[in-house]
């Protein structure tokens, strides 16, 4: 039950982001959350760095720009 709630805030908190980024008509929460599985961050030299994302489909270069902006603004 308490996963059930951190995950409906989580939900939230990307729906907020994308709305005030007015993305919420072209990407929806769930896409937002598969595209933000594939972001890996490794820690190296006491600096945390972001892996490049490997491009499987053509299709997915597109909304990786435009939702990683999105990224950069903190809840």
């Amino acid at each position: 039950m308490f996963m059930n709630y951190i995950a409906l805030q989580w939900y939230y908190i990307i729906y907020k982001l994308l709305k005030e980024n007015k993305l919420l008509k072209k990407y929806a929460v769930t896409d937002f959350i598969k595209l933000l599985v594939e972001i890996k961050k490794v820690h190296i030299n006491n600096i945390w760095h972001t892996e490049p994302i490997i491009k499987k489909n053509p299709s997915h270069a597109k909304p990786t720009q435009d939702i990683c902006s999105v990224n950069s603004f903190r809840a």
